[in-house]
């Protein structure tokens, strides 16, 4: 007769397994395995209707002087550009004295030195002049046919995920107003089959999937009970050292309290979420805590490592008039001239709640280097659409994508830096004519790069995303005058 199998990935495939995901055991682990290296975590943060350079971007005059390339940078950008030998320019973001911007305040001053600020990534897409949620990580400006996005790439990987999790991607929206609020931002191809991942616009129901009654109402059974002959006889398993027979049994004595405690405070349990009073409008901001905590509880429990929270539908119009001074709503007030300071505290009370989800994350997750949860993970705060000068026309632009990351993804990333990759006095070829936008942003690189550069550092390969041997992600039909180097499709962004 064979001897039991005790392996963690048995308990995993039980009914339990959110729920009884087992301590590392180094005894049962063979001499050729490694204590697995800490899994890293892609977290993007969708934003609406685009920015306003103003109140993105740091005004330049506010950087230390002291600091030779910054000083040429501000002064003669164009001589700076032509005799540099680097296709960008760059700072530190702790050179910048006050607030990096009007959206990007002081509450961000402590992630600096994990903070990565990019500038001049062109979105070169057909019909980019449009609310389209996916283009954000499709690299693609057409709501039809849908493509897949990076997100659901990353949590098809093996490299993601080395076991079956509970969920693959947890896709979270905020219901409000918009008039297209059914395009997805999320798409999966899996078995060559393509699908918009809906979003789950209820957080409550995401707890209840993520953290199950334990007690079966119908058997009264307890889920550890479920598995308890295996549980026995692994801890009497004489391979089992007396070490991690010790860990083995405290873990179930943790797993007996999460059974018996709505809410206990432990690393890894049941968030508390906050009660909401069922108007629609003003509970937003609740709503918003309750995602990111949602978030930072699949993350401890590694119940999940992909995940999409989107701050609003694509074409945002809700009002919050609940902040003085807006008095429209957000859509309509990126097509006013005289909304800059609306449109400022519109963003930077979304981006409260991005400082919300990265002081969660700073928790030390790995004592030997000290890394936390936020080190180990990479978060993209994106948007629909460019930055635009509200003064210019309109700005719904695709040119210049707002890209601001966090975290590093365990230090694949070099952090604390403002990157500008556009060309300074180099207009971008908007017609087939050769026709410019004489007040848009200067030309700078595809944002398929980037979108490449994010699946690189998740530890994706080429093969991962190519498709029917097609090099690349992303949309290269757009390319007037040859303007971008679509040579090599497979490079990511230099520089990072």
């Amino acid at each position: 007769m064979s001897s039991p199998d005790f392996s963690k990935r048995r308990f995993l495939l039980g009914s339990g397994g959110a729920m009884l995901a087992l301590p590392f055991l180094s005894s049962l682990a063979s001499s050729a395995e490694h204590v697995p290296k800490r899994p890293k975590r892609f977290i993007s943060i969708f934003g609406a209707n685009g920015q306003h350079d103003a109140n993105w971007y740091p005004q330049l005059g506010a950087m230390d002087k002291t600091m030779i390339a910054a000083k040429q940078w501000i002064e003669d950008p164009l001589k700076w550009f032509h005799e540099s030998n680097t296709p960008y320019r760059e700072i530190p973001l702790t050179s910048i004295s006050g607030p990096i911007s009007k959206v990007i305040g002081t509450e961000f001053d402590p992630y600096r030195e994990r903070m990565l600020l990019i500038r001049g990534l062109d979105a070169a897409v057909l019909n980019e002049n449009t609310h389209i949620a996916t283009k954000m990580l499709s690299g693609f400006g057409e709501a039809s046919p849908l493509r897949p996005t990076i997100d659901q790439v990353m949590a098809r990987s093996s490299n993601v995920y080395d076991k079956e999790p509970w969920m693959r991607s947890l896709n979270l929206v905020i219901d409000g107003q918009s008039e297209m609020k059914y395009l997805p931002m999320s798409v999966a191809l899996h078995n060559n089959v393509i699908s918009p991942v809906v979003p789950y616009s209820d957080p409550y129901v995401v707890f209840q999937k993520m953290f199950p009654t334990p007690i079966d109402k119908d058997t009264k059974k307890s889920v550890i009970d479920s598995v308890s002959i295996e549980l026995k006889q692994l801890i009497g398993s004489h391979k089992l050292s007396f070490e991690d027979r010790q860990k083995l049994s405290g873990h179930l004595d943790f797993m007996r309290q999460l059974e018996l405690q709505s809410s206990p405070k432990v690393s890894c349990g049941r968030p508390d979420l906050i009660s909401l009073n069922g108007e629609n409008e003003r509970d937003a901001g609740d709503i918003l805590k309750n995602y990111v905590s949602l978030i930072v509880a699949a993350i401890r429990c590694d119940l999940c490592r992909v995940f999409n929270l989107q701050l609003a539908h694509t074409q945002d119009q809700r009002s919050l008039s609940w902040l003085t001074g807006v008095a429209s709503n957000h859509h309509n007030l990126t097509h006013s001239a005289d909304a800059t300071e609306p449109l400022a505290k519109i963003n930077h009370w979304y981006s409260l709640f991005v400082i919300e989800l990265l002081k969660q994350l700073e928790d030390i997750e790995d004592d030997v280097t000290g890394n936390s949860y936020l080190d180990n993970s990479l978060v993209f705060w994106g948007n629909e659409s460019g930055v635009r000068n509200l003064n210019t026309g309109n700005p719904h632009y695709s040119n210049d994508m707002q890209v601001l990351l966090f975290g590093g993804a365990d230090e694949q990333m070099k952090m604390n830096r403002f990157i500008d990759y556009q060309k300074p006095g180099t207009k971008i070829i908007m017609r087939p004519d050769g026709g410019v936008d004489e007040d848009g942003p200067d030309l700078g690189r595809p944002y398929n790069e980037f979108l490449i550069s994010m699946m690189m550092k998740m530890g994706l390969t080429h093969k991962e995303w190519e498709t029917n041997d097609e090099p690349g992600f992303g949309d290269y039909r757009v390319n007037y005058k040859n303007q971008y180097d679509f040579s090599d499709r497979r490079s990511p962004l230099p520089g990072i």
